[in-house]
């Protein structure tokens, strides 16, 4: 059996991959010279970074560091060090950080952050392409950002994302929305529904439940859609609903109806189930049966059911 010192430094290298550099400086980099070396040499590409590790760790490999996330830290982090290396840049809440600085990151491509900062200091970034933040802080100054290809809208009270967003950004081709529960959204004929053909992939996240209109709304205004994915949780569940079934059936009819160039959709609903009936698969639309679908229930009368397909 060999040591672990016996190792040669290629094999560590390969293993180093399948870690960000949070991890290898909790993990290695104070073992020996031999790692400190190793690690300072490594082609470190993500870090995460958390409360525990220090702006001199990071600033260490700052200029080799492509993609970027910091959950929380104690400490004040500077971005001028990332300034040519930074392409993918994700934020936490009430995060330490000189938002002045983000104009330095000259080759940002990807952005997400809830903070309503954001808006103010980013709009020179030509070269972003993936811009993630809440509704209300993008509703007014969406226009500066014309040429974003990906988008993700937290927090939406969607009636008006078309009409207000989405009408000004002719590139995008990515929506990602999460919206919460709303009791009835405009019923406008398809012949009369202004739609976006350009936006082939949608996710859709809805919590608390969703109205039957919401659906509608948002499905109306894509017709090209390609990849479709949807996450809803959680929902009560009754026995004159049948159990689960009636929701997830609407989905699968509105995708039917709506999204004629699907090619692939996957599905995760919550539900807090108020009867102990089983779940019967025969009760699911053909959408979900014919591919790989998993269901959960523990002891608190969670349903989980995940779905995937692809389509031919």
């Amino acid at each position: 059996m060999s040591c672990l010192e016996n190792l040669p430094n290629e094999l560590f290298e390969y293993i180093f991959q399948y870690f960000d550099l949070a991890e290898l400086n909790e993990s290695f980099y104070e073992l020996n010279s031999r790692f400190r070396s190793l690690l300072e040499s490594c082609s470190a590409t993500h870090v995460c970074v958390r409360s525990n590790l220090s702006p001199e760790f990071i600033s260490r490999f700052a200029t080799r560091i492509q993609s970027l996330h910091i959950k929380n830290c104690q400490h004040r982090i500077s971005l001028a060090p990332f300034a040519s290396s930074l392409i993918k840049l994700v934020l936490g809440s009430s995060i330490n950080l000189s938002y002045d600085e983000l104009s330095l990151l000259e080759n940002l491509q990807y952005l997400d952050c809830v903070d309503d900062n954001i808006c103010n200091n980013v709009s020179r970034q030509t070269k972003l392409q993936h811009l993630g933040i809440q509704y209300c802080h993008f509703e007014n100054k969406h226009d500066r950002f014309s040429l974003l290809k990906s988008l993700c809208l937290y927090d939406v009270h969607g009636k008006y994302v078309f009409d207000k967003i989405i009408v000004d950004l002719p590139h995008l081709t990515d929506l990602q929305i999460h919206d919460h529960y709303n009791k009835e959204y405009p019923s406008i004929p398809l012949n009369q529904i202004r739609t976006f053909p350009m936006i082939t992939n949608f996710r859709l996240y809805l919590r608390n439940g969703f109205h039957q209109t919401q659906i509608d709304w948002y499905f109306g205004h894509l017709p090209n859609i390609k990849l479709f994915h949807i996450e809803y949780f959680p929902c009560l569940v009754y026995p004159s609903w049948d159990g689960p079934y009636a929701l997830l059936n609407f989905i699968a009819a509105a995708i039917e109806k709506y999204f004629h160039n699907l090619r692939r959709f996957s599905c995760l609903a919550a539900c807090e189930i108020q009867h102990n009936l089983p779940f019967d698969m025969t009760k699911i639309h053909s959408i979900y049966q014919e591919n790989h679908v998993e269901i959960y229930r523990n002891d608190n009368r969670l349903f989980e059911f995940y779905s995937k397909k692809n389509f031919v």
